[in-house]
């Protein structure tokens, strides 16, 4: 999500805290924003972290 999207980070916390797994974070995203996605770092030896992408898709931040 670029940085300055500062709606749809806030709602992506809020909705961490409601949902147990990633593809239901997923789902819970899609309400609002239908092409989202929830992906995680997936390489080993190091902590989960989850990426959500507003639009599916990692994008430059263009505010920069």
């Amino acid at each position: 999500m670029p940085a300055s999207d500062l709606e749809f980070a806030r709602f992506v916390r809020e909705s961490a805290h409601r949902v147990a797994e990633r593809g239901g974070l997923e789902a819970v995203l899609r309400v609002r924003y239908p092409r989202a996605r929830v992906r995680a770092n997936d390489l080993s030896g190091l902590d989960a972290v989850l990426y959500a992408y507003r639009d599916g898709r990692w994008e430059p931040n263009r505010d920069a």
